[in-house]
């Protein structure tokens, strides 16, 4: 039997000598190798775990820019990987990306602005409403900002009317007053706008102007006809009825638009608005003189001058009696006067004046003053009268309108002035 080759060569190992060989327990460290090329989000190479050359949120924590490579949107600094690549920021890549405060809206990419409830950095980033708690808000009349249809902060449109000074478009936009330039006006009575106590626009109330018929009134001063109608407070249409001058009438329901014609005195602008058909100065007056003698019941007659004896004050020279007088007591003089108030304004055509009793006491001469006021303005009626007669008639050559009648001496003379009876006639 072979002994195994195995135990043989232990036997011939055994009978080796090695000299300088030891044996040693420590473990073997192998040879180390050279190095390979490094790793960096700085080589302007891609490797690595990079997406693109030298990005990629992985393996650098850096996204990449639009056309280098990605494997999810995370990548990109777009927010957007298509096919393995980064794409470009866009206003309508249905991502949040670039400056945008939400998906394709805010910011200051030139991107639309954000509606309700998206997100947003201020108030610039929302369509017309307040960026409250980084969300956009619907637009209110409280929000302190000029949007919807306002034309100034929080006014016109949906909201309140703008104040004067705020800006407008129409004269809708502000509260009762006129848009003039852009911005509501102070109110005025020619604003074409009914504001103020106006009962109308631009009339009644406070203002000049009165309302044009069928306008809207609350007194009947607010009316151009006078007659504000009780029950649907608007001016009435003028009648030859209502009690008002108004309308054609020259004076209160008469005149020739009328049925009635108006009297003796009254206003008129032609002959056909009066009775008589005679139309003086604006006034109707008698067409010719009748002769009547104008009743002197409750006239008033003062003088200059009066004879101490009580049988000669100035009311004895209207009293209808012949026998009794007024007379001066002194010598006439230059300005002694003698004075008629016959209590309303009268028309007359003659005058008639005597002086019987005493016939050298007739005056010399004298001026005639005739006033509806009392108020004598020159120059008289008929100046330096020569009346130096016992009875005088005075004939106008038109009809006179007064209610005063003033002699006044324009000459003196060597006897008093004295005048028994004096007739004012029509």
């Amino acid at each position: 039997m072979k002994p195994p080759v195995a135990l043989l060569l232990f036997a011939w190992l055994a009978s080796c000598s090695f000299p300088d060989f030891k044996v040693s327990d420590a473990p073997v460290v192998p040879e180390p190798t050279l190095p390979g090329p490094a790793v960096s989000c700085t080589d302007a190479v891609r490797n690595g775990e990079e997406t693109g050359i030298d990005c990629g949120i992985t393996a650098c924590g850096d996204m990449c820019p639009a056309g280098q490579g990605c494997l999810g949107d995370e990548d990109c600094e777009s927010a957007r990987c298509v096919e393995g690549r980064c794409r470009s920021v866009s206003c309508q890549d249905a991502a949040q990306n670039g400056a945008e405060s939400d998906v394709d809206c805010g910011g200051d990419t030139g991107c639309a602005r954000c509606g309700v409830g998206k997100l947003c950095l201020d108030r610039n980033d929302c369509d017309g409403g307040d960026c409250i708690q980084r969300r956009c808000q619907a637009v209110s009349c409280r929000d302190e900002l000029q949007n919807g249809g306002e034309t100034d902060v929080d006014c016109s449109g949906e909201c309140p009317p703008c104040v004067v000074g705020q800006r407008c478009l129409v004269a809708a936009d502000c509260d009762g007053v006129a848009c003039e330039k852009e911005r509501c006006q102070l109110p005025s009575c020619s604003d074409q706008v009914r504001n103020q106590d106006e009962t109308d626009v631009d009339c009644g109330g406070g203002c000049s102007a009165t309302c044009a018929d069928g306008n809207r009134c609350k007194l009947a001063e607010d009316c151009q006809s006078g007659v504000c109608i009780e029950q649907t407070l608007r001016c009435a249409v003028p009648t030859c009825e209502d009690d008002v001058l108004n309308g054609a009438e020259p004076s209160r329901d008469c005149g020739a638009t009328c049925t009635e014609k108006c009297a003796i005195l009254q206003a008129c602008r032609v002959a056909g608005d009066c009775t008589t058909n005679s139309c003086e100065r604006d006034r109707c007056l008698p067409s010719q003189a009748t002769g009547e003698k104008l009743s002197t019941l409750g006239w008033v007659a003062t003088a200059s001058h009066v004879a101490s004896a009580q049988n000669n004050s100035p009311p004895l020279a209207l009293d209808g009696v012949q026998q009794t007088d007024w007379a001066t007591g002194t010598l006439q003089a230059l300005g002694m006067w003698f004075q008629i108030d016959m209590q309303k304004t009268q028309v007359f055509y003659s005058l008639e004046i005597d002086s019987i009793n005493q016939p050298n006491d007739a005056a010399a001469a004298f001026d005639i003053y005739i006033s509806e006021s009392g108020f004598f303005p020159e120059p008289p009626v008929l100046s330096n009268y020569q009346a130096k007669k016992s009875q005088l008639i005075i004939a106008f050559p038109k009809p006179q309108v007064g209610r005063y009648l003033k002699f006044v001496l324009s000459q003196g003379g060597d006897k008093w002035w004295r005048m028994d009876e004096i007739r004012v006639k029509q």
